[in-house]
């Protein structure tokens, strides 16, 4: 049986339709990704900038290294990209770890003040959905074995009903198409054929075959 912190859970979700935790969970996530993307672009702003201006030269200057250089005779420092991609990735480090220890912090006091319960306030709490709804008696006759084959038949009932439904959707759909063989379309009259008519009645109702069959004063 769940505890009384589970079942206060339970109360809570059932009323706010989500997981209270789901909430902190969203907020946590957001301030991650607003945190990589602050990470993203520093680096991406380190990285476009000129190494010289970071400090390189300084500090091959100060190990008395030669700096190389490229073709367009550019000062070239291979230590850069590296050292950049090692200090974004200490202090994503770092920025991560002070994320959550703040809102771990954040979690477990908004879980015990505000998304919570006072205390022994559970049991009499009532749902709205709740308000009216009279309770059966306890009937003895019913079982999990009964209940389950109820939920079976229900399930079954279902399928049939739906199968029924697309069954009078296909006889709808047919039966509209034997009345378009036999309705002329509108402004077609189907006349007595004489001499000059032609003698294929589907030829004088293209779009009704055989309209002659209730539309002609002989089938009348």
């Amino acid at each position: 049986m769940a505890n009384a912190k589970q079942q206060e859970n339970l109360l809570l979700t059932e009323h706010f339709t989500w997981p209270p935790i789901s909430l902190l969970d969203e907020i946590i996530n957001t301030v991650n990704e607003v945190l990589y993307k602050c990470t993203d672009t520093l680096e991406s702003g380190l990285s476009s900038a000129d190494p010289a201006v970071l400090g390189f030269a300084q500090k091959y200057a100060a190990e008395n290294r030669v700096v190389e250089k490229d073709e367009d005779g550019r000062q070239v420092y291979p230590d850069a990209k590296l050292e950049i991609e090692e200090g974004i990735l200490k202090l994503e480090t770092l920025m991560e770890g002070a994320v959550d220890k703040n809102f771990d912090r954040l979690e477990i006091w908004t879980l015990r003040n505000v998304l919570c319960l006072p205390q022994d306030v559970g049991e009499w709490v009532r749902l709205g959905h709740y308000e009216n709804l009279t309770i059966p008696p306890d009937n003895p006759s019913i079982t999990p074995e009964s209940l389950n084959a109820l939920r079976r038949k229900l399930v079954e009932t279902q399928k049939l009903h739906t199968a029924l439904l697309a069954e009078k959707t296909r006889n709808d759909a047919q039966i509209q198409r034997l009345r378009s063989l036999l309705q002329p379309s509108p402004g077609t009259k189907c006349e007595p054929r004489s001499s000059t008519s032609p003698s294929n009645p589907a030829q004088a109702n293209g779009n009704a075959p055989f309209a002659f069959l209730t539309h002609t004063p002989a089938a009348q």
